[in-house]
Order: structure tokens, then C-alpha cells, then sequence
């Protein structure tokens, strides 16, 4: 009896491990765990289309070819806000417009605020 209660007791240290190495190494934990306002629609010059979620310094970006990357934001000031991630995407806004860079090519250049869905996700 005593031998099973010491393999449960181990079993159930290395299910917190495991749960501890997932929660802090996990990647995005803090990002996709974030509160989003509701989701502003940008259409852009090229004919692309965008939707951005805004939440405490990051953005969600969903793009019409179906990908959402979230990115975080790396500054602000009078030009505007620009969010990224290591992957060298980015989003920048100033007002009503913005655009996106991916490797260093704008991939959606000209984006305007198209609409903006009044429901809080």
C-alpha cells in the first residue's frame, strides 16, 4: 500500500511539472489570456482586408487569408502605435489608418478603419 501511495504521490509531482513547464514556457500565455475590445474592421489600399482586436499593449490581427497572429505592442508616441513580434510582422496605426510589414514588405499598405463591430469579445 505504501509503495502505491509513493508512485501516485510521484505521478501527480510530475503532472505539476509538466502543467508548470507548459504555463511558463508555453509561448503566448499572457497574450492569448489577454481582454480584447471589440474588433475594428481596416480595409486596405491593396484590396486586403484586416480585423484588429486591441487589448492591454497588444493586437490580434486577423487576416483575410485566414491567419490571426497576435503581436505586442512596441511603441507609442505621436507617429502612431506599432505592435510586432519576432516573426517580423507588424502592425502600426496612428487615428483611422495603419499598415502592415511582414519581413519587411508592406503587405498591407493604406489600411482605413472600415467598421467597427460595437459587440466586446
Amino acid at each position: 500500500m505504501k509503495t502505491i501511495s509513493i508512485i501516485v504521490g510521484v505521478l501527480i509531482l510530475v503532472l505539476f511539472g509538466a502543467l508548470a513547464v507548459v504555463y511558463f514556457l508555453g509561448g503566448n500565455t499572457l497574450l492569448d489570456n489577454n481582454k480584447y475590445r471589440a474588433p475594428i474592421e481596416y480595409t486596405c489600399a491593396n484590396g486586403k482586408n484586416l480585423v484588429a482586436e486591441f487589448g492591454e499593449n497588444v493586437a490580434r490581427v486577423s487576416f483575410s487569408d485566414n491567419r490571426v497572429i497576435t503581436l505586442k505592442q512596441i511603441s507609442a508616441d505621436d507617429s502612431g502605435i506599432t505592435f510586432a513580434n519576432d516573426a517580423g510582422v507588424s502592425f502600426s496605426i496612428k487615428d483611422f489608418s495603419g499598415f502592415v510589414v511582414e519581413n519587411g514588405i508592406e503587405t498591407h499598405p493604406g489600411c482605413r478603419v472600415s467598421a467597427v463591430d460595437e459587440e466586446t469579445t
